[in-house]
Protein backbone atom coordinates (compact mmCIF):
# COMPACT_ATOMS: atom_id res chain seq x y z
CA UNK A 1 0.00 0.00 0.00
CA UNK A 2 1.53 3.71 -0.70
CA UNK A 3 0.34 5.01 2.55
CA UNK A 4 1.34 3.97 6.35
CA UNK A 5 -1.47 3.54 7.83
CA UNK A 6 -1.60 3.74 12.07
CA UNK A 7 -4.00 3.13 14.40
CA UNK A 8 -4.39 5.57 17.21
CA UNK A 9 -6.44 4.54 20.00
CA UNK A 10 -7.59 7.83 21.87
CA UNK A 11 -9.37 7.47 25.50
CA UNK A 12 -12.11 9.82 26.14
CA UNK A 13 -13.64 10.63 29.53
CA UNK A 14 -17.05 11.08 28.26
CA UNK A 15 -20.51 9.47 29.32
CA UNK A 16 -20.98 5.29 28.69
CA UNK A 17 -23.88 4.57 26.58
CA UNK A 18 -24.49 1.25 26.62
CA UNK A 19 -26.67 -2.22 26.11
CA UNK A 20 -25.08 -2.85 29.91
CA UNK A 21 -23.25 -6.13 28.60
CA UNK A 22 -21.80 -8.59 31.26
CA UNK A 23 -19.19 -7.01 32.68
CA UNK A 24 -19.85 -3.00 32.69
CA UNK A 25 -20.48 -1.25 35.85
CA UNK A 26 -22.78 2.08 34.96
CA UNK A 27 -22.53 4.44 37.13
CA UNK A 28 -24.34 7.38 35.96
CA UNK A 29 -27.79 8.73 35.87
CA UNK A 30 -30.26 6.13 33.69
CA UNK A 31 -31.26 7.19 30.22
CA UNK A 32 -33.00 5.99 26.89
CA UNK A 33 -31.48 6.28 23.69
CA UNK A 34 -31.90 5.16 19.87
CA UNK A 35 -28.78 3.27 18.71
CA UNK A 36 -29.01 3.99 15.57
CA UNK A 37 -28.87 6.68 12.76
CA UNK A 38 -30.49 8.25 9.86
CA UNK A 39 -31.12 5.63 7.02
CA UNK A 40 -33.08 5.08 3.97
CA UNK A 41 -35.25 2.18 3.21
CA UNK A 42 -36.99 1.19 -0.29
CA UNK A 43 -40.48 0.65 -0.73
CA UNK A 44 -39.86 -2.73 -1.61
CA UNK A 45 -38.08 -3.39 1.10
CA UNK A 46 -40.28 -6.30 2.81
CA UNK A 47 -37.38 -7.10 5.67
CA UNK A 48 -37.88 -3.65 7.27
CA UNK A 49 -35.39 -1.67 9.54
CA UNK A 50 -35.08 -2.39 13.19
CA UNK A 51 -34.52 0.36 15.33
CA UNK A 52 -32.65 -0.70 18.70
CA UNK A 53 -33.37 1.48 21.92
CA UNK A 54 -31.26 1.09 24.81
CA UNK A 55 -31.22 1.42 28.25
CA UNK A 56 -28.26 2.61 29.96
CA UNK A 57 -28.82 1.54 33.76
CA UNK A 58 -26.54 -0.27 36.32
CA UNK A 59 -29.80 -2.33 36.58
CA UNK A 60 -33.18 -3.46 35.34
CA UNK A 61 -35.11 -5.41 37.78
CA UNK A 62 -38.51 -4.82 36.90
CA UNK A 63 -38.16 -3.94 33.14
CA UNK A 64 -39.54 -0.92 31.63
CA UNK A 65 -42.18 0.29 28.65
CA UNK A 66 -40.85 2.72 26.71
CA UNK A 67 -42.97 4.81 24.93
CA UNK A 68 -42.49 5.91 21.27
CA UNK A 69 -44.25 7.89 18.16
CA UNK A 70 -43.30 7.53 14.48
CA UNK A 71 -44.49 10.79 12.66
CA UNK A 72 -44.76 11.13 9.04
CA UNK A 73 -46.94 13.20 6.49
CA UNK A 74 -48.88 9.42 5.72
CA UNK A 75 -48.90 6.98 7.77
CA UNK A 76 -50.65 3.96 5.57
CA UNK A 77 -46.76 3.36 3.85
CA UNK A 78 -45.65 1.44 6.36
CA UNK A 79 -46.41 -0.59 9.52
CA UNK A 80 -45.01 -0.27 12.67
CA UNK A 81 -43.82 -3.21 15.60
CA UNK A 82 -45.13 -3.02 18.60
CA UNK A 83 -48.24 -1.40 16.99
CA UNK A 84 -49.54 0.17 20.23
CA UNK A 85 -46.42 2.85 20.33
CA UNK A 86 -45.05 1.77 23.63
CA UNK A 87 -42.16 -1.27 23.48
CA UNK A 88 -41.06 -3.43 26.67
CA UNK A 89 -37.56 -4.03 27.81
CA UNK A 90 -37.69 -7.28 29.99
CA UNK A 91 -36.28 -7.45 33.17
CA UNK A 92 -32.59 -8.21 33.45
CA UNK A 93 -32.52 -7.18 29.84
CA UNK A 94 -30.78 -3.19 27.81
CA UNK A 95 -32.29 -2.82 24.65
CA UNK A 96 -35.38 -3.69 22.56
CA UNK A 97 -36.14 -3.35 19.25
CA UNK A 98 -38.71 -0.91 16.83
CA UNK A 99 -39.82 -2.75 13.37
CA UNK A 100 -40.85 -0.57 10.27
CA UNK A 101 -41.87 -2.10 7.13
CA UNK A 102 -42.78 -0.54 4.15
CA UNK A 103 -46.40 -0.54 2.09
CA UNK A 104 -44.77 -1.70 -1.51
CA UNK A 105 -47.76 -0.01 -3.92
CA UNK A 106 -47.83 0.54 -7.46
CA UNK A 107 -48.46 4.37 -6.82
CA UNK A 108 -45.66 7.30 -7.96
CA UNK A 109 -46.33 8.74 -4.61
CA UNK A 110 -42.71 10.15 -4.23
CA UNK A 111 -40.21 9.98 -1.18
CA UNK A 112 -41.70 10.13 2.71
CA UNK A 113 -39.65 10.93 5.23
CA UNK A 114 -40.48 9.63 9.36
CA UNK A 115 -39.30 10.32 12.26
CA UNK A 116 -39.16 7.92 14.87
CA UNK A 117 -39.20 9.73 18.79
CA UNK A 118 -38.68 8.35 22.52
CA UNK A 119 -41.22 10.12 24.05
CA UNK A 120 -40.17 12.63 26.84
CA UNK A 121 -43.27 11.04 29.18
CA UNK A 122 -41.13 8.10 29.43
CA UNK A 123 -40.44 7.45 33.37
CA UNK A 124 -36.62 7.04 32.51
CA UNK A 125 -35.00 10.33 30.55
CA UNK A 126 -34.66 10.11 26.88
CA UNK A 127 -31.14 11.24 24.74
CA UNK A 128 -27.76 10.70 25.30
CA UNK A 129 -27.18 11.44 29.08
CA UNK A 130 -31.28 11.82 29.43
CA UNK A 131 -30.94 15.66 27.84
CA UNK A 132 -34.01 15.26 25.44
CA UNK A 133 -32.02 15.54 22.30
CA UNK A 134 -28.87 13.47 20.53
CA UNK A 135 -30.20 10.26 20.00
CA UNK A 136 -33.87 10.31 21.62
CA UNK A 137 -35.32 9.95 17.32
CA UNK A 138 -34.19 8.29 14.33
CA UNK A 139 -34.99 9.90 10.72
CA UNK A 140 -35.80 7.91 8.10
CA UNK A 141 -36.31 8.03 4.24
CA UNK A 142 -39.03 5.85 2.54
CA UNK A 143 -38.08 5.48 -1.10
CA UNK A 144 -40.18 5.45 -3.79
CA UNK A 145 -39.54 2.89 -5.83
CA UNK A 146 -42.33 3.57 -9.07
CA UNK A 147 -41.21 6.30 -10.89
CA UNK A 148 -39.90 4.85 -14.38
CA UNK A 149 -36.47 5.31 -14.71
CA UNK A 150 -35.59 7.77 -17.73
CA UNK A 151 -31.87 7.44 -18.70
CA UNK A 152 -32.02 11.02 -19.78
CA UNK A 153 -32.99 11.84 -15.89
CA UNK A 154 -29.73 10.52 -14.62
CA UNK A 155 -27.08 12.53 -16.46
CA UNK A 156 -25.46 15.01 -15.07
CA UNK A 157 -22.91 15.51 -11.59
CA UNK A 158 -23.82 13.74 -8.64
CA UNK A 159 -23.32 14.53 -4.42
CA UNK A 160 -22.44 11.92 -2.09
CA UNK A 161 -20.00 10.38 -0.15
CA UNK A 162 -18.17 6.88 -0.62
CA UNK A 163 -17.94 4.08 2.12
CA UNK A 164 -14.51 5.65 3.24
CA UNK A 165 -15.94 9.17 3.73
CA UNK A 166 -14.72 10.94 0.77
CA UNK A 167 -17.20 13.51 -1.16
CA UNK A 168 -18.08 11.69 -4.86
CA UNK A 169 -16.90 12.87 -7.77
CA UNK A 170 -18.46 10.81 -10.01
CA UNK A 171 -20.43 11.93 -13.29
CA UNK A 172 -23.01 10.53 -15.93
CA UNK A 173 -24.07 10.80 -19.63
CA UNK A 174 -25.70 8.45 -22.07
CA UNK A 175 -24.50 5.79 -23.84
CA UNK A 176 -26.59 3.57 -26.20
CA UNK A 177 -29.89 1.94 -24.83
CA UNK A 178 -30.13 0.89 -21.61
CA UNK A 179 -26.93 2.28 -20.57
CA UNK A 180 -24.47 4.73 -18.67
CA UNK A 181 -21.22 5.98 -18.77
CA UNK A 182 -19.83 7.51 -14.99
CA UNK A 183 -16.71 8.83 -14.44
CA UNK A 184 -15.06 9.72 -11.66
CA UNK A 185 -15.31 5.94 -9.56
CA UNK A 186 -12.89 6.27 -6.69
CA UNK A 187 -10.83 9.07 -7.38
CA UNK A 188 -10.80 10.45 -4.35
CA UNK A 189 -9.83 7.99 -2.49
CA UNK A 190 -6.98 6.99 -4.92
CA UNK A 191 -5.54 10.63 -4.46
CA UNK A 192 -6.12 10.76 -0.38
CA UNK A 193 -5.82 7.61 0.64
CA UNK A 194 -3.84 5.82 -1.80
CA UNK A 195 -1.72 8.93 -2.51
CA UNK A 196 -1.61 8.32 -6.30
CA UNK A 197 -2.42 11.15 -8.93
CA UNK A 198 -4.96 10.02 -11.67
CA UNK A 199 -3.13 11.08 -15.33
CA UNK A 200 -5.83 9.93 -17.40
CA UNK A 201 -9.58 8.70 -16.49
CA UNK A 202 -11.78 6.76 -19.00
CA UNK A 203 -15.83 6.36 -19.03
CA UNK A 204 -17.12 3.01 -17.46
CA UNK A 205 -20.53 1.80 -19.34
CA UNK A 206 -22.99 0.95 -16.94
CA UNK A 207 -25.81 -1.85 -18.18
CA UNK A 208 -29.00 -0.79 -16.25
CA UNK A 209 -31.74 -2.87 -15.80
CA UNK A 210 -34.76 0.05 -17.03
CA UNK A 211 -37.37 -2.48 -14.79
CA UNK A 212 -35.72 -3.48 -11.83
CA UNK A 213 -33.35 -0.86 -11.55
CA UNK A 214 -30.35 -3.06 -11.31
CA UNK A 215 -26.84 -2.44 -12.41
CA UNK A 216 -24.15 -4.05 -13.93
CA UNK A 217 -20.21 -3.02 -14.36
CA UNK A 218 -18.22 -5.01 -16.05
CA UNK A 219 -14.62 -5.48 -16.19
CA UNK A 220 -12.77 -2.53 -17.94
CA UNK A 221 -10.53 0.36 -17.78
CA UNK A 222 -10.88 3.03 -15.13
CA UNK A 223 -7.69 5.03 -15.11
CA UNK A 224 -4.01 5.54 -15.24
CA UNK A 225 -1.92 6.89 -12.30
CA UNK A 226 1.40 7.67 -11.11
CA UNK A 227 2.98 7.21 -7.58
CA UNK A 228 6.05 10.07 -6.89
CA UNK A 229 6.71 10.27 -10.47
CA UNK A 230 6.45 6.94 -11.59
CA UNK A 231 3.69 5.17 -14.05
CA UNK A 232 1.55 2.44 -12.16
CA UNK A 233 -0.48 -0.53 -14.45
CA UNK A 234 -3.75 0.77 -15.14
CA UNK A 235 -6.35 0.26 -12.98
CA UNK A 236 -9.83 -1.61 -13.79
CA UNK A 237 -13.28 -1.84 -12.33
CA UNK A 238 -16.17 -4.01 -11.80
CA UNK A 239 -18.90 -4.42 -9.91
CA UNK A 240 -22.38 -3.91 -9.08
CA UNK A 241 -25.24 -1.45 -8.21
CA UNK A 242 -29.26 -0.58 -8.03
CA UNK A 243 -31.03 2.05 -8.89
CA UNK A 244 -32.59 3.17 -5.26
CA UNK A 245 -34.93 5.87 -5.63
CA UNK A 246 -35.96 6.56 -9.45
CA UNK A 247 -37.56 9.18 -8.31
CA UNK A 248 -35.32 10.96 -6.29
CA UNK A 249 -32.70 10.08 -8.70
CA UNK A 250 -30.36 7.89 -5.63
CA UNK A 251 -28.14 5.20 -7.07
CA UNK A 252 -25.57 2.88 -5.23
CA UNK A 253 -22.31 1.15 -6.61
CA UNK A 254 -20.45 -1.64 -5.11
CA UNK A 255 -17.15 -2.11 -6.73
CA UNK A 256 -13.69 -3.80 -6.92
CA UNK A 257 -10.66 -2.37 -8.31
CA UNK A 258 -8.18 -4.66 -10.54
CA UNK A 259 -4.71 -4.15 -11.45
CA UNK A 260 -3.13 -6.72 -13.41
CA UNK A 261 -0.14 -5.74 -13.05
CA UNK A 262 -0.36 -6.29 -9.33
CA UNK A 263 -2.58 -9.40 -10.05
CA UNK A 264 -5.10 -8.14 -7.50
CA UNK A 265 -8.37 -7.48 -6.87
CA UNK A 266 -8.90 -4.88 -3.97
CA UNK A 267 -12.35 -3.96 -2.07
CA UNK A 268 -11.06 -1.76 0.11
CA UNK A 269 -11.44 -4.53 2.91
CA UNK A 270 -7.72 -4.46 3.50
CA UNK A 271 -7.68 -1.34 5.47
CA UNK A 272 -11.33 -0.09 5.77
CA UNK A 273 -14.48 -0.22 4.49
CA UNK A 274 -15.90 -2.00 0.61
CA UNK A 275 -15.69 0.49 -1.73
CA UNK A 276 -19.46 1.70 -2.25
CA UNK A 277 -20.86 5.09 -3.40
CA UNK A 278 -24.80 6.19 -2.54
CA UNK A 279 -25.18 8.94 -4.69
CA UNK A 280 -28.00 11.12 -6.28
CA UNK A 281 -28.09 13.50 -9.22
CA UNK A 282 -27.08 17.13 -8.17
Amino acid sequence: MKKIFSIVIITLGFLYSCTNTEGVIYNGPDFLQIKEKKANLTEDQSEGIITTVMLSSSENKDGITVKFSVISDNPERYTILPINGEVIIPAGEFSAEILITPIDNDIVDGDLELTLELSKDNTVATGLGGEGLNFANRTFTLLDNDCPIILEEFVGAWQGKDSWGYETQITTALYGEGKLTMRGIGFEWMKESWDEIIIEDFPVVLDINLETGQIVIEEQLLMSTTYKGALQPPYYVKGTGKVISPCSKIIEIEYILVQPGFDWEFDGTKWGPKFKETIQLK
